[in-house]
């Protein structure tokens, strides 16, 4: 067995984490609360907020991440929230995922990246913790890592050749292939029994030393993005190569 991070061992309390934000963002993030409460009633399961609003790193570019978890998703029902979810994402940018109760266990096996990342640092603003009793089991979370690994691995290569003239497109290129494989990375390294503060920069670092690969490029800023391209392109095939040469005979909770 594995030891899995306890679903409230990076938890923070509600208060503790909107005190944190901005107080427009905050002002909008309770607002948002409050509407969908009344918009759902007895329906409102509980809403889970997690990214970089509990992580760390939070900035004006940066969307609130909240999961709404509702017990019946009826088209009437959902309609209720069209005017709460679109003022909250127009004004603080804030982003709502919608789950029923009753798939979050069944769904374990497709989303065992993004339930890591929930469960590894959230916070519940409303509710029960619907990740609490969650079971992700080693061989979903290693083939989901592989593939969006993979994915990312051929998306960069793509992105070199269409920016051959075009550095500071391959730049915002890079930093969005990073963000986008920090979650892969921190399950990858959970896969090692490493469980580490999993902000970009840390997991950068801890991945580089597991697997000898320099990663300072991929954390200082550089005259020319090609270096960093260069070796993420390094760090995503030692990580690929690693993933995929894992014993997939274990499970995790």
């Amino acid at each position: 067995m594995i030891p899995s991070p306890s679903p409230t061992s990076r938890a923070k309390n509600a208060q503790t984490v909107l005190a944190l934000l901005p107080a427009a963002v905050r002002h909008r993030v309770e607002e948002l609360l409050a509407a969908v409460n009344q918009a759902l009633g007895r329906h409102l399961v509980s809403v889970v907020v997690y990214g970089s609003a509990v992580r760390g790193g939070f900035t004006h570019r940066s969307d609130v991440d909240l999961i709404l978890v509702i017990d019946d998703d009826d088209a009437l029902l959902l309609r209720r929230l069209a005017d709460p979810l679109a003022i909250g994402r127009a004004a603080a940018r804030i982003d709502c995922l919608i789950l029923k109760d009753s798939e979050i266990p069944r769904a374990a096996d497709v989303f065992p990246i993004l339930y890591d990342d929930v469960r590894a640092c959230h916070t519940v603003l409303f509710g029960g913790d619907p990740f609490a009793e969650l079971v992700v089991h080693t061989e979903h979370r290693r083939l989901r890592v592989e593939q969006e690994l993979r994915d990312a691995r051929i998306r960069l290569r793509r992105l070199v050749v269409d920016t051959a003239v075009d550095d500071v497109g391959l730049s915002v290129g890079v930093d969005h292939l990073l963000k986008q494989i920090r979650a892969p990375l921190a399950s990858l390294l959970r896969l090692h029994d490493i469980v580490t503060p999993d902000d970009l920069i840390t997991v950068l670092d801890v991945i580089g030393k597991r697997l000898q690969v320099d990663t300072i490029p991929l954390t200082q800023k550089a005259a020319s993005s090609l270096p960093a391209a260069i070796a993420l392109g390094t760090v995503l095939d030692a990580a690929i190569d690693d993933v995929d040469e894992l014993d997939t005979s274990r499970t995790v909770t």
